[in-house]
């Protein structure tokens, strides 16, 4: 599972990167004059491209939380060590009252190289 996760980690920073590229050139090219038409379908696509980075960005968000209230509650219920090492990160429960479970995980390293 982490590999899969770590390959479409790679494949975002790649398609972020070309996309950024893309969106550069775009926008130095508004200052030359287009037909209103070319315009046009330039924002329904802008449009549907922001789409659907949000709703990537919100379905990672929430398989995120989700994942992080898992780690809380094995962390809850087994043996309650400090820190949570892994191979690329480092969690650190978020105990807001000593009487509630963790309400998060604190990561202290990245996968960016």
């Amino acid at each position: 599972m982490l590999r899969m996760i770590i390959s479409k980690f790679e494949l975002m920073k790649t398609i972020h990167a070309d996309v950024y590229e893309a969106l550069v050139t775009l926008r130095s090219k508004l200052q030359h004059p287009q037909t209103l038409e070319d315009l046009t379908d330039q924002i329904l696509c802008l449009r549907e491209i922001a789409k659907l980075a949000d709703d990537l960005r919100k379905e990672t968000t929430k398989l995120q939380e989700t994942a992080e209230r898992v780690v809380c509650v094995l962390w809850a219920t087994g043996k309650c060590v400090d820190t949570i090492k892994g191979e690329y990160a480092t969690g650190i429960p978020d105990i807001r009252q000593a009487a509630s479970l963790p309400n998060g995980v604190v990561i202290r390293k990245s996968i960016a190289h």
